[in-house]
Protein backbone atom coordinates (compact mmCIF):
# COMPACT_ATOMS: atom_id res chain seq x y z
CA UNK A 1 0.00 0.00 0.00
CA UNK A 2 1.34 3.41 -0.95
CA UNK A 3 1.86 5.89 1.91
CA UNK A 4 -0.54 8.80 1.79
CA UNK A 5 0.48 12.39 1.18
CA UNK A 6 -1.31 14.98 3.35
CA UNK A 7 -0.36 18.28 1.73
CA UNK A 8 -2.54 21.39 2.05
CA UNK A 9 -2.10 23.95 -0.75
CA UNK A 10 -3.61 27.41 -0.62
CA UNK A 11 -2.13 28.85 -3.84
CA UNK A 12 -5.54 29.23 -5.48
CA UNK A 13 -7.20 30.71 -2.41
CA UNK A 14 -7.40 34.45 -3.04
CA UNK A 15 -10.24 35.56 -0.77
CA UNK A 16 -9.03 37.09 2.46
CA UNK A 17 -12.22 37.16 4.50
CA UNK A 18 -11.57 35.50 7.83
CA UNK A 19 -14.91 33.67 7.90
CA UNK A 20 -14.45 32.11 4.48
CA UNK A 21 -10.88 31.09 5.29
CA UNK A 22 -11.97 29.34 8.48
CA UNK A 23 -14.73 27.49 6.62
CA UNK A 24 -12.26 26.29 3.98
CA UNK A 25 -9.77 25.11 6.61
CA UNK A 26 -12.54 23.25 8.46
CA UNK A 27 -13.54 21.44 5.24
CA UNK A 28 -9.93 20.40 4.59
CA UNK A 29 -9.49 19.18 8.14
CA UNK A 30 -12.61 17.03 7.83
CA UNK A 31 -11.41 15.57 4.55
CA UNK A 32 -8.00 14.71 6.00
CA UNK A 33 -9.60 13.22 9.11
CA UNK A 34 -11.68 10.91 6.91
CA UNK A 35 -8.58 9.79 4.98
CA UNK A 36 -6.69 9.26 8.27
CA UNK A 37 -9.50 7.01 9.50
CA UNK A 38 -9.45 5.03 6.26
CA UNK A 39 -5.72 4.43 6.33
CA UNK A 40 -5.50 3.79 10.09
CA UNK A 41 -7.87 0.84 9.67
CA UNK A 42 -6.44 -0.35 6.34
CA UNK A 43 -5.89 -4.08 5.93
CA UNK A 44 -2.33 -5.02 4.97
CA UNK A 45 -2.66 -8.07 2.71
CA UNK A 46 1.07 -8.73 2.60
CA UNK A 47 1.38 -8.85 6.38
CA UNK A 48 -1.72 -10.96 6.91
CA UNK A 49 -1.13 -13.32 3.94
CA UNK A 50 2.61 -13.61 3.21
CA UNK A 51 1.88 -16.67 1.05
CA UNK A 52 0.47 -14.27 -1.55
CA UNK A 53 4.08 -13.34 -2.41
CA UNK A 54 6.36 -15.44 -4.57
CA UNK A 55 9.94 -16.34 -3.66
CA UNK A 56 11.17 -12.97 -4.92
CA UNK A 57 8.61 -11.16 -2.73
CA UNK A 58 6.56 -10.09 -5.74
CA UNK A 59 2.79 -9.91 -5.41
CA UNK A 60 1.16 -13.13 -6.61
CA UNK A 61 -2.45 -12.85 -5.43
CA UNK A 62 -5.35 -15.13 -4.48
CA UNK A 63 -6.44 -18.03 -6.64
CA UNK A 64 -10.10 -17.76 -5.55
CA UNK A 65 -12.10 -14.91 -3.99
CA UNK A 66 -15.69 -15.45 -2.79
CA UNK A 67 -17.78 -12.68 -1.32
CA UNK A 68 -21.01 -10.78 -0.83
CA UNK A 69 -20.14 -7.08 -1.25
CA UNK A 70 -22.27 -4.68 0.79
CA UNK A 71 -24.76 -2.42 -0.92
CA UNK A 72 -24.35 1.21 0.18
CA UNK A 73 -25.94 3.94 -1.93
CA UNK A 74 -23.72 6.72 -3.32
CA UNK A 75 -25.42 9.36 -1.15
CA UNK A 76 -24.06 7.68 1.98
CA UNK A 77 -20.57 7.52 0.46
CA UNK A 78 -20.24 11.26 -0.12
CA UNK A 79 -17.62 11.83 2.59
CA UNK A 80 -15.40 9.10 1.05
CA UNK A 81 -15.74 10.29 -2.56
CA UNK A 82 -12.25 11.78 -2.78
CA UNK A 83 -10.70 8.54 -1.59
CA UNK A 84 -12.73 6.37 -4.00
CA UNK A 85 -11.99 8.71 -6.93
CA UNK A 86 -8.23 8.42 -6.32
CA UNK A 87 -8.16 4.70 -5.58
CA UNK A 88 -10.58 3.13 -8.09
CA UNK A 89 -10.70 3.35 -11.89
CA UNK A 90 -14.35 2.26 -11.74
CA UNK A 91 -15.27 5.32 -9.63
CA UNK A 92 -18.52 7.11 -10.37
CA UNK A 93 -20.12 9.84 -8.28
CA UNK A 94 -23.42 7.94 -8.48
CA UNK A 95 -21.99 4.44 -7.97
CA UNK A 96 -22.80 2.19 -5.04
CA UNK A 97 -19.93 0.68 -3.05
CA UNK A 98 -20.18 -2.83 -4.53
CA UNK A 99 -18.63 -1.56 -7.79
CA UNK A 100 -15.33 -0.98 -6.00
CA UNK A 101 -15.36 -4.50 -4.57
CA UNK A 102 -15.29 -5.89 -8.11
CA UNK A 103 -12.20 -3.84 -8.92
CA UNK A 104 -10.54 -4.66 -5.59
CA UNK A 105 -11.26 -8.36 -6.03
CA UNK A 106 -9.79 -8.29 -9.53
CA UNK A 107 -6.68 -6.49 -8.24
CA UNK A 108 -6.15 -9.14 -5.54
CA UNK A 109 -6.51 -12.10 -7.94
CA UNK A 110 -3.56 -13.90 -9.48
CA UNK A 111 -3.67 -14.63 -13.19
CA UNK A 112 -6.17 -17.43 -13.89
CA UNK A 113 -7.79 -16.75 -10.49
CA UNK A 114 -11.57 -16.85 -9.94
CA UNK A 115 -13.78 -14.04 -8.59
CA UNK A 116 -17.16 -15.23 -7.26
CA UNK A 117 -19.66 -12.71 -5.90
CA UNK A 118 -23.32 -12.53 -5.02
CA UNK A 119 -24.14 -8.89 -5.55
CA UNK A 120 -26.77 -6.38 -6.64
CA UNK A 121 -27.34 -6.58 -10.41
CA UNK A 122 -27.84 -2.83 -10.79
CA UNK A 123 -24.47 -2.50 -12.52
CA UNK A 124 -25.86 -4.50 -15.50
CA UNK A 125 -27.72 -1.45 -16.82
CA UNK A 126 -26.80 1.70 -14.92
CA UNK A 127 -24.52 4.39 -16.28
CA UNK A 128 -22.33 4.14 -13.18
CA UNK A 129 -21.83 0.43 -13.89
CA UNK A 130 -20.22 1.06 -17.28
CA UNK A 131 -16.60 0.83 -16.09
CA UNK A 132 -17.38 -2.22 -13.98
CA UNK A 133 -18.95 -3.98 -16.99
CA UNK A 134 -15.86 -3.13 -19.02
CA UNK A 135 -13.60 -4.58 -16.30
CA UNK A 136 -15.54 -7.84 -16.04
CA UNK A 137 -15.84 -8.47 -19.78
CA UNK A 138 -12.10 -8.09 -20.29
CA UNK A 139 -11.89 -11.28 -18.24
CA UNK A 140 -13.72 -14.57 -18.82
CA UNK A 141 -17.27 -14.89 -17.56
CA UNK A 142 -18.11 -18.48 -16.56
CA UNK A 143 -21.69 -18.12 -15.36
CA UNK A 144 -24.27 -15.57 -14.25
CA UNK A 145 -27.34 -16.48 -12.20
CA UNK A 146 -29.73 -13.56 -12.09
CA UNK A 147 -32.49 -13.00 -9.51
CA UNK A 148 -34.76 -10.32 -10.97
CA UNK A 149 -37.25 -9.12 -8.34
CA UNK A 150 -36.64 -12.28 -6.32
CA UNK A 151 -36.28 -11.83 -2.52
CA UNK A 152 -32.95 -13.60 -2.01
CA UNK A 153 -32.24 -11.26 0.89
CA UNK A 154 -35.45 -10.41 2.73
CA UNK A 155 -34.45 -6.87 3.65
CA UNK A 156 -32.76 -5.95 0.35
CA UNK A 157 -34.52 -3.50 -1.98
CA UNK A 158 -32.41 -4.37 -5.02
CA UNK A 159 -32.31 -7.45 -7.25
CA UNK A 160 -29.32 -9.78 -7.00
CA UNK A 161 -26.97 -11.82 -9.16
CA UNK A 162 -24.34 -14.52 -8.68
CA UNK A 163 -21.40 -14.05 -11.02
CA UNK A 164 -18.22 -16.05 -11.64
CA UNK A 165 -15.37 -14.27 -13.44
CA UNK A 166 -11.89 -15.60 -14.22
CA UNK A 167 -8.78 -13.48 -14.73
CA UNK A 168 -8.00 -14.76 -18.23
CA UNK A 169 -8.81 -13.54 -21.73
CA UNK A 170 -12.50 -13.70 -22.59
CA UNK A 171 -12.65 -16.18 -25.48
CA UNK A 172 -15.46 -18.70 -24.85
CA UNK A 173 -19.16 -18.86 -23.98
CA UNK A 174 -20.70 -18.56 -20.51
CA UNK A 175 -24.01 -19.77 -19.09
CA UNK A 176 -26.84 -17.54 -17.90
CA UNK A 177 -29.82 -18.59 -15.77
CA UNK A 178 -32.57 -16.32 -14.49
CA UNK A 179 -35.21 -16.45 -11.76
CA UNK A 180 -37.71 -13.62 -12.26
CA UNK A 181 -40.63 -12.32 -10.19
CA UNK A 182 -41.00 -15.50 -8.14
CA UNK A 183 -40.25 -16.80 -4.63
CA UNK A 184 -36.61 -17.42 -3.73
CA UNK A 185 -35.54 -20.93 -4.84
CA UNK A 186 -35.14 -22.89 -1.61
CA UNK A 187 -35.23 -26.45 -2.98
CA UNK A 188 -33.62 -28.19 -5.95
CA UNK A 189 -31.58 -25.09 -6.68
CA UNK A 190 -29.04 -26.85 -8.92
CA UNK A 191 -31.80 -28.61 -10.87
CA UNK A 192 -33.61 -25.30 -11.43
CA UNK A 193 -30.41 -23.70 -12.68
CA UNK A 194 -29.85 -26.50 -15.18
CA UNK A 195 -33.41 -26.06 -16.49
CA UNK A 196 -32.87 -22.36 -17.08
CA UNK A 197 -29.30 -22.32 -18.33
CA UNK A 198 -28.67 -20.61 -21.68
CA UNK A 199 -25.35 -20.21 -23.45
CA UNK A 200 -24.12 -16.73 -24.34
CA UNK A 201 -21.10 -15.57 -26.27
CA UNK A 202 -18.98 -13.64 -23.78
CA UNK A 203 -17.42 -11.53 -26.52
CA UNK A 204 -20.86 -9.99 -27.18
CA UNK A 205 -20.78 -8.29 -23.77
CA UNK A 206 -18.79 -5.11 -23.18
CA UNK A 207 -19.17 -1.83 -21.34
CA UNK A 208 -22.60 -1.24 -22.89
CA UNK A 209 -25.77 -2.26 -21.03
CA UNK A 210 -25.87 -6.02 -20.47
CA UNK A 211 -28.94 -7.64 -22.00
CA UNK A 212 -29.71 -11.36 -21.85
CA UNK A 213 -32.92 -11.20 -23.85
CA UNK A 214 -33.65 -13.77 -26.55
CA UNK A 215 -33.13 -12.90 -30.21
CA UNK A 216 -36.74 -11.82 -30.86
CA UNK A 217 -36.79 -9.42 -27.94
CA UNK A 218 -33.37 -8.07 -28.87
CA UNK A 219 -34.63 -7.51 -32.42
CA UNK A 220 -37.55 -5.35 -31.19
CA UNK A 221 -35.18 -3.31 -29.01
CA UNK A 222 -32.95 -2.72 -32.04
CA UNK A 223 -35.91 -1.62 -34.18
CA UNK A 224 -36.99 0.93 -31.56
CA UNK A 225 -33.49 2.34 -31.32
CA UNK A 226 -33.16 2.58 -35.09
CA UNK A 227 -36.32 4.64 -35.52
CA UNK A 228 -35.76 7.57 -33.17
CA UNK A 229 -33.16 9.71 -31.46
CA UNK A 230 -32.40 9.37 -27.75
CA UNK A 231 -34.11 12.17 -25.86
CA UNK A 232 -30.74 13.33 -24.51
CA UNK A 233 -29.67 14.12 -28.09
CA UNK A 234 -32.68 16.33 -28.81
CA UNK A 235 -31.50 19.84 -27.99
CA UNK A 236 -34.97 21.30 -27.45
CA UNK A 237 -35.88 18.88 -24.64
CA UNK A 238 -34.59 19.21 -21.08
CA UNK A 239 -35.12 17.03 -18.01
CA UNK A 240 -34.67 18.23 -14.43
CA UNK A 241 -35.14 16.90 -10.92
CA UNK A 242 -37.24 18.40 -8.14
CA UNK A 243 -35.91 20.33 -5.16
CA UNK A 244 -34.31 18.85 -2.03
CA UNK A 245 -35.26 20.43 1.28
CA UNK A 246 -32.82 18.57 3.51
CA UNK A 247 -35.42 19.00 6.28
CA UNK A 248 -38.99 18.35 5.12
CA UNK A 249 -40.64 19.30 8.42
CA UNK A 250 -39.49 22.90 7.99
CA UNK A 251 -40.14 23.46 4.29
CA UNK A 252 -43.08 21.17 3.43
CA UNK A 253 -46.28 22.27 5.10
CA UNK A 254 -49.87 20.99 5.15
CA UNK A 255 -52.98 22.96 4.29
CA UNK A 256 -53.74 24.12 7.84
CA UNK A 257 -50.22 25.56 8.29
CA UNK A 258 -50.44 27.17 4.84
CA UNK A 259 -53.75 28.82 5.74
CA UNK A 260 -52.32 30.09 9.04
CA UNK A 261 -49.21 31.57 7.41
CA UNK A 262 -51.23 33.29 4.69
CA UNK A 263 -53.78 34.66 7.15
CA UNK A 264 -50.97 36.28 9.13
CA UNK A 265 -49.37 37.83 6.03
CA UNK A 266 -50.77 37.53 2.48
CA UNK A 267 -47.33 38.38 1.12
CA UNK A 268 -46.22 34.86 2.08
CA UNK A 269 -48.06 33.57 -1.01
CA UNK A 270 -45.16 34.86 -3.09
CA UNK A 271 -42.81 32.11 -1.94
CA UNK A 272 -45.14 29.27 -0.90
CA UNK A 273 -45.66 26.90 -3.83
CA UNK A 274 -48.07 23.98 -4.45
CA UNK A 275 -46.10 20.75 -4.15
CA UNK A 276 -46.32 17.22 -5.54
CA UNK A 277 -44.41 14.24 -4.24
CA UNK A 278 -43.54 11.26 -6.43
CA UNK A 279 -46.41 9.21 -4.99
CA UNK A 280 -48.88 11.87 -6.17
CA UNK A 281 -48.00 11.36 -9.85
CA UNK A 282 -49.82 8.69 -11.87
CA UNK A 283 -50.41 7.78 -15.51
CA UNK A 284 -52.13 10.76 -17.17
CA UNK A 285 -53.08 12.44 -13.90
CA UNK A 286 -51.75 13.71 -10.59
CA UNK A 287 -53.40 14.23 -7.24
CA UNK A 288 -52.61 17.36 -5.25
CA UNK A 289 -52.43 16.27 -1.60
CA UNK A 290 -52.64 19.80 -0.12
CA UNK A 291 -48.91 20.04 0.47
CA UNK A 292 -47.00 23.28 0.04
CA UNK A 293 -43.33 24.16 -0.32
CA UNK A 294 -41.57 27.14 1.21
CA UNK A 295 -39.35 27.97 -1.73
CA UNK A 296 -36.41 29.74 -0.13
CA UNK A 297 -33.23 29.47 -2.22
CA UNK A 298 -29.62 30.00 -1.20
CA UNK A 299 -28.68 33.66 -0.78
CA UNK A 300 -32.36 34.58 -0.65
CA UNK A 301 -34.00 35.98 -2.77
CA UNK A 302 -32.02 34.79 -5.78
CA UNK A 303 -34.65 35.85 -8.32
CA UNK A 304 -34.82 39.43 -7.12
CA UNK A 305 -31.27 40.57 -6.57
CA UNK A 306 -28.32 38.45 -7.62
CA UNK A 307 -25.98 41.10 -6.29
CA UNK A 308 -26.46 39.75 -2.76
CA UNK A 309 -25.31 36.28 -3.85
CA UNK A 310 -22.63 35.19 -1.40
CA UNK A 311 -23.76 37.55 1.34
CA UNK A 312 -25.42 35.05 3.64
CA UNK A 313 -25.99 37.40 6.55
CA UNK A 314 -27.61 40.06 4.35
CA UNK A 315 -29.89 37.44 2.84
CA UNK A 316 -30.97 36.20 6.27
CA UNK A 317 -31.79 39.71 7.42
CA UNK A 318 -33.70 40.37 4.20
CA UNK A 319 -35.81 37.24 4.71
CA UNK A 320 -36.51 38.26 8.30
CA UNK A 321 -37.54 41.79 7.35
CA UNK A 322 -39.65 40.96 4.28
CA UNK A 323 -41.26 37.71 5.48
CA UNK A 324 -41.17 37.82 9.29
CA UNK A 325 -43.92 35.20 9.71
CA UNK A 326 -42.08 32.67 7.53
CA UNK A 327 -38.81 33.50 9.24
CA UNK A 328 -40.36 32.75 12.64
CA UNK A 329 -41.74 29.46 11.27
CA UNK A 330 -38.28 28.40 10.07
CA UNK A 331 -36.65 29.60 13.27
CA UNK A 332 -38.57 26.88 15.13
CA UNK A 333 -36.45 24.35 13.19
CA UNK A 334 -33.16 26.25 13.24
CA UNK A 335 -31.20 23.66 15.20
CA UNK A 336 -32.06 20.82 12.82
CA UNK A 337 -31.65 23.01 9.75
CA UNK A 338 -28.24 24.18 10.87
CA UNK A 339 -26.92 20.66 11.35
CA UNK A 340 -28.27 18.90 8.26
CA UNK A 341 -25.74 16.89 6.27
CA UNK A 342 -22.69 18.30 8.02
CA UNK A 343 -21.58 14.86 9.12
CA UNK A 344 -21.89 13.29 5.66
CA UNK A 345 -20.67 16.02 3.33
CA UNK A 346 -18.90 18.64 5.43
CA UNK A 347 -21.12 21.27 3.75
CA UNK A 348 -22.73 23.96 5.86
CA UNK A 349 -25.95 25.23 4.27
CA UNK A 350 -27.52 28.59 4.96
CA UNK A 351 -29.78 27.36 7.73
CA UNK A 352 -32.97 29.00 6.41
CA UNK A 353 -32.65 27.84 2.77
CA UNK A 354 -33.42 24.71 0.82
CA UNK A 355 -30.60 22.20 0.49
CA UNK A 356 -30.93 22.05 -3.30
CA UNK A 357 -33.08 24.80 -4.74
CA UNK A 358 -32.87 24.11 -8.51
CA UNK A 359 -32.12 27.81 -9.04
CA UNK A 360 -30.81 27.42 -12.59
CA UNK A 361 -34.12 26.01 -13.86
CA UNK A 362 -36.64 27.22 -11.30
CA UNK A 363 -38.72 28.94 -14.01
CA UNK A 364 -39.52 25.48 -15.47
CA UNK A 365 -41.76 24.68 -12.49
CA UNK A 366 -44.05 27.53 -13.55
CA UNK A 367 -44.35 26.22 -17.11
CA UNK A 368 -46.42 23.43 -18.59
CA UNK A 369 -44.31 20.31 -18.15
CA UNK A 370 -44.32 16.53 -18.09
CA UNK A 371 -43.74 15.03 -14.66
CA UNK A 372 -43.11 11.56 -13.20
CA UNK A 373 -41.92 9.84 -10.05
CA UNK A 374 -38.38 8.62 -9.54
CA UNK A 375 -39.71 5.35 -8.09
CA UNK A 376 -43.15 4.16 -9.15
CA UNK A 377 -45.07 0.94 -8.56
CA UNK A 378 -46.90 1.47 -11.87
CA UNK A 379 -45.81 2.93 -15.20
CA UNK A 380 -46.94 6.53 -15.43
CA UNK A 381 -46.14 10.04 -16.71
CA UNK A 382 -48.49 13.01 -16.82
CA UNK A 383 -48.85 16.62 -17.93
CA UNK A 384 -48.78 19.36 -15.29
CA UNK A 385 -50.34 22.73 -16.15
CA UNK A 386 -50.91 23.88 -12.55
CA UNK A 387 -47.37 25.14 -11.76
CA UNK A 388 -46.68 22.46 -9.19
CA UNK A 389 -43.24 22.22 -7.69
CA UNK A 390 -41.69 18.79 -7.15
CA UNK A 391 -39.62 17.14 -4.44
CA UNK A 392 -36.43 15.27 -5.33
CA UNK A 393 -38.63 12.17 -5.74
CA UNK A 394 -39.94 13.59 -9.01
CA UNK A 395 -38.68 14.72 -12.43
CA UNK A 396 -39.93 17.21 -15.00
CA UNK A 397 -39.48 17.52 -18.75
CA UNK A 398 -39.88 20.71 -20.78
CA UNK A 399 -39.76 21.09 -24.55
CA UNK A 400 -39.25 24.22 -26.62
CA UNK A 401 -40.52 22.83 -29.93
CA UNK A 402 -42.00 19.35 -29.69
CA UNK A 403 -45.51 19.06 -28.27
CA UNK A 404 -45.55 17.88 -24.67
CA UNK A 405 -48.69 15.88 -25.37
CA UNK A 406 -46.99 14.03 -28.22
CA UNK A 407 -44.00 13.23 -25.98
CA UNK A 408 -46.42 12.15 -23.24
CA UNK A 409 -48.07 9.70 -25.65
CA UNK A 410 -44.70 8.11 -26.38
CA UNK A 411 -43.54 7.94 -22.75
CA UNK A 412 -46.79 6.39 -21.50
CA UNK A 413 -46.90 3.79 -24.27
CA UNK A 414 -46.57 0.04 -23.86
CA UNK A 415 -43.66 0.25 -26.30
CA UNK A 416 -41.55 2.46 -24.04
CA UNK A 417 -42.55 0.37 -21.04
CA UNK A 418 -41.17 -2.62 -22.95
CA UNK A 419 -38.04 -0.67 -23.87
CA UNK A 420 -37.50 0.19 -20.22
CA UNK A 421 -37.61 -3.52 -19.38
CA UNK A 422 -34.50 -3.91 -21.56
CA UNK A 423 -32.48 -0.93 -20.33
CA UNK A 424 -33.94 0.13 -16.98
CA UNK A 425 -33.60 -0.99 -13.37
CA UNK A 426 -36.41 -2.33 -11.21
CA UNK A 427 -36.29 -2.55 -7.44
CA UNK A 428 -36.45 -6.02 -5.87
CA UNK A 429 -40.06 -5.18 -4.95
CA UNK A 430 -40.97 -4.60 -8.60
CA UNK A 431 -41.02 -0.79 -8.72
CA UNK A 432 -39.78 1.17 -11.73
CA UNK A 433 -36.69 3.34 -11.18
CA UNK A 434 -37.27 6.19 -13.65
CA UNK A 435 -34.02 8.10 -13.41
CA UNK A 436 -33.14 10.94 -15.76
CA UNK A 437 -30.28 8.92 -17.29
CA UNK A 438 -32.74 6.13 -18.17
CA UNK A 439 -35.52 8.30 -19.63
CA UNK A 440 -32.97 10.25 -21.68
CA UNK A 441 -32.15 7.04 -23.55
CA UNK A 442 -35.73 6.56 -24.83
CA UNK A 443 -35.71 6.92 -28.64
CA UNK A 444 -38.17 9.61 -29.76
CA UNK A 445 -39.32 9.88 -33.39
CA UNK A 446 -39.59 13.54 -34.37
CA UNK A 447 -42.56 14.19 -36.66
CA UNK A 448 -44.19 17.40 -37.86
CA UNK A 449 -47.13 19.11 -36.14
CA UNK A 450 -49.68 17.77 -38.62
CA UNK A 451 -48.52 14.19 -37.99
CA UNK A 452 -48.67 14.75 -34.23
CA UNK A 453 -52.37 15.69 -34.26
CA UNK A 454 -53.74 12.13 -34.05
CA UNK A 455 -51.56 11.41 -30.99
CA UNK A 456 -52.41 14.74 -29.34
CA UNK A 457 -56.16 14.33 -29.86
CA UNK A 458 -56.15 10.96 -28.11
CA UNK A 459 -54.01 12.32 -25.26
CA UNK A 460 -56.47 15.22 -24.84
CA UNK A 461 -59.35 12.77 -24.58
CA UNK A 462 -57.49 10.59 -22.07
CA UNK A 463 -56.56 13.58 -19.88
CA UNK A 464 -60.16 14.80 -19.79
CA UNK A 465 -61.55 11.33 -19.12
CA UNK A 466 -59.03 10.70 -16.33
CA UNK A 467 -60.06 13.98 -14.73
CA UNK A 468 -63.71 12.87 -14.89
CA UNK A 469 -62.99 9.30 -13.70
CA UNK A 470 -64.00 7.83 -17.07
CA UNK A 471 -62.35 4.60 -18.21
CA UNK A 472 -59.53 5.24 -20.70
CA UNK A 473 -58.60 1.68 -21.70
CA UNK A 474 -60.02 1.98 -25.22
CA UNK A 475 -58.31 5.31 -25.92
CA UNK A 476 -55.00 4.05 -24.57
CA UNK A 477 -55.31 0.94 -26.76
CA UNK A 478 -55.83 3.13 -29.84
CA UNK A 479 -52.88 5.29 -28.87
CA UNK A 480 -50.64 2.24 -28.45
CA UNK A 481 -51.66 1.07 -31.96
CA UNK A 482 -50.58 4.43 -33.40
CA UNK A 483 -47.24 4.21 -31.64
CA UNK A 484 -46.56 0.63 -32.77
CA UNK A 485 -47.23 1.75 -36.33
CA UNK A 486 -45.02 4.81 -35.90
CA UNK A 487 -42.08 2.63 -34.79
CA UNK A 488 -42.80 -0.03 -37.44
CA UNK A 489 -43.56 -2.77 -34.89
CA UNK A 490 -45.36 -5.69 -36.57
CA UNK A 491 -48.28 -7.68 -35.11
CA UNK A 492 -46.11 -10.67 -34.19
CA UNK A 493 -43.72 -8.34 -32.38
CA UNK A 494 -46.62 -6.72 -30.51
CA UNK A 495 -47.58 -10.23 -29.37
CA UNK A 496 -44.09 -10.75 -27.97
CA UNK A 497 -44.34 -7.45 -26.08
CA UNK A 498 -47.78 -8.36 -24.72
CA UNK A 499 -46.47 -11.71 -23.50
CA UNK A 500 -43.77 -9.98 -21.48
CA UNK A 501 -46.23 -7.78 -19.54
Amino acid sequence: MQPKQNNILFSDFEKSEKELLLVEIEKLEKELAIEDALFDDAFEWILEFPELLDNDLNWKGFSVIIGNPPYIDHKKLAKFSNFFAKRYKTYSSTGDISIYFFELGNDLLQNHGFLNYINTNKFFRTEYGKKCRDLLTKNQLHFIINFEQVPIFKEALVSSTIICNQKITNDFNFTFAEFAKEPAPEKNFNIEIQKRNKSFNGSNLNSRVWSFADDNVQKIKTIIESKGRPIKDIETIEIFRGVTTGFDDAFIIKQDTYDALISKDKKNKEIIKPLLKGKDIKKYFSKFDNLWLLYIPWHFPIQKDNSISGASLKAEKLLQSEYPVLFDHLNNFKHGLSNRNKAETGITYEWYSLQRCAASYIDCFDKDKLIWALTADKWGFTLDTEKHYLTSGGFLLVSKQISLKYILAILNSDLMKFYFSQIGVMTAGGAYTLKKATIERFPLIEINKKEQEAFINLVDKILVDKHNNIDTIKSEFELNKLIYKLYDIKDEEVQIIDNLK
